[in-house]
Formats: C-alpha cells, structure tokens, sequence
C-alpha cells in the first residue's frame, strides 16, 4: 500500500494487511535533514518559484524519511506543486486550520476579551456568542473550501476543550455552545471533499462521546498526562471513529528511551488491533525533542506495526 492508502484505511476504520499509518505535526526537519522550509514571504518572481518547489521537495523527503501517510501544510502555493508533482498519490495532503470552534478556546478570542471574559459571556450575552460562533463555523468552511478545492484532503482541527483536570466547559455546557459548531464545522468540510481529523488536548472523558458524535474520522491526540488511556477509549469508541496518538509526550521530551518504548508499545498493542488508528505522540514533535528519541517510536512502528503482528511488552 502506499502511505495514503494506508491512512485512508484507517480513517475509514479499515485494517488492511499492512502497516499502521503514522504521521505528525513535525517541527524537527533540520535535526532531521539538515535543512530548513523557506519563508516565501516577500518573495517574487523566479526566486518565488524556486522556494515554492524547495519547500515542496522538503515536504516529501522529511515523509518520505519518516514513513509518514500525510503531509501537514498551509501555503497554497506549495499545496498546487504538490499536487503538480504527484505528492497527492501517495500521501494525505492535511491542512491545520479551518476549525469552527476556535472562538472559544483561543485566549483574546480575536475580540480583546481574556479567557475569564470569555467564559463570563456565555451566561451575560449567550445569544450573541452563538452568533459569533456561527460566523466563525461560516469562516472556517469557506476559508477550508479553496485549499480542498487546490489539493487539501484532510483538515487538522486543532481547537482544544480540556486540560490535564478535566472540560474547559460541563458537558451540558458543551453541548449548546460547541458541540452544534463543531459538528456543522466537521460536516461542511466532508461535504466540501476533506476528511477531517479533530485534536484536542486535556482530559476529554466526560464530553467524548458528545465529540465523536459530530462525526470526525479521526480523533487525536488522546493526552495520557491527562489521563487519556488508549485502550479505555478504544473500546469505548474505536468502532466508531479512528483514534491518532497516546504515545507520552514527557519522555519524548525528557529523553526517557525506556518510557518511550513502553508507551508507544503500549499504543500498539491496544489501539493497533482492528484499524482505526493511526500511530502518533500525543501533541507534536519539536524542540526540544531530539530526533534520535524520536526515531525510537518509529522504529517500534517498523518493528510492532503490522496488523499481522503481536506487541511483546516487556514486563
């Protein structure tokens, strides 16, 4: 299979005989090639063209280093010479914006209020804050519509609705001011041809089921410092929608090969078995992760991936 098929296997809860998709939101690509994206901003002419195509090719050889199944981007421009090269065949082109529901969760809320403000409005101008969101689910789609439209097959919504202790907001709560923008959001992007792969970090336990049901394909990170257990949500929704992530993120950080390997095994032994599931930490991969820790996750990925093959963990 290709890397594509792969993820799009899992997207749509498939376990083919193959290996498990991986992929990340990646900021390590010096440490990795030695080279840096370029900023196309100000650039014109020729010397636009030549970046265009430069950041394109790093794009594909960072995936192509790393086995991933999608690449994560933004510029339009560097998304058309993807598709011009034939990128698109073999990896999920993923766009990380286009999220309906950032009004909430981001801090100044693009209005000046602080997140205190923010949570204040929902009781003293709850109407009005419906109107807003609805603007921004509008935004979010219409923004989305002409990068699926150049090539964009997935979109990463990355709004987060939790911390380490629980929902910013009581599943009642939840229910009338984000769960109604977040579906219409998720469906106007698979109306418009995208998948839609929704993160969100924190412990989302107490409003899981109320996320799945607005109908992502994918649900990630899954965040294991807030509680978040692979193999619980597996079983509680994994015939439902396909699950990215739980590999810890503080050994990652921290250097601690031997927790590393114990969480990302862990992540394959209990998420791996049926499809549905794409093998990810549990955030993002960047400084100040070194790239030789890293590289221990995926070569168990190498090693464990494959459907057809048993996680030994060891005791």
């Amino acid at each position: 299979m290709t890397p594509k098929q792969r993820i799009i296997a899992a997207l749509q809860l498939q376990q083919p005989n193959d290996i498990v998709p991986t992929f990340e939101l990646f900021g390590l690509t010096k440490e990795l090639t030695g080279k840096e994206f370029l900023d196309l901003r100000g650039l014109t002419g020729r010397e636009l063209e030549s970046g265009i195509k430069y950041n394109a090719e790093l794009h594909v050889e960072v995936a192509e280093r790393l086995d991933y199944s999608a690449i994560v981007l933004g510029d339009l421009p560097v998304i058309q010479e993807l598709v011009r090269m034939g990128a698109d065949r073999t990896y999920l082109l993923t766009h990380k914006n286009g999220d309906g529901t950032w009004r909430f969760w981001r801090k100044g809320g693009g209005q000046g209020d602080t997140f205190e403000e923010t949570c204040l409005r929902l009781f003293t101008e709850p109407d009005e804050f419906k109107r807003e969101l609805d603007r921004a689910t509008d935004d979010a789609i219409e923004h989305m519509k002409p990068l699926i439209d150049a090539g964009i097959e997935a979109i990463f919504m990355g709004a987060d609705y939790a911390t380490t202790q629980g929902p910013f907001l009581s599943p009642k709560m939840f229910g009338e001011f984000i769960a109604p923008y977040l579906h219409r959001t998720v469906s106007g992007h698979q109306a418009n041809g995208a998948y839609v792969i929704k993160h969100t970090d924190g412990n989302i336990m107490p409003i899981l089921d109320q996320i799945v049901a607005c109908s992502p394909d994918a649900l990630v990170s899954i965040d294991p410092t807030a509680g978040m257990d692979i193999a619980v949500v597996k079983k509680r929704v994994g015939s439902k929608v396909c699950l990215g992530g739980n590999v810890d993120m503080d050994p990652l950080v921290k250097g601690d090969r031997e927790q590393i390997r114990k969480s990302a095994l862990y992540c394959l032994k209990h998420a791996k078995p049926n499809g549905g599931y794409i093998f990810m930490t549990s955030n993002s991969v960047y400084p100040p992760i070194q790239i030789e820790d890293y590289q221990v996750m995926l070569d168990l990925r190498l090693k464990y991936g494959r459907y057809d093959r048993e996680v030994e963990i060891p005791s």
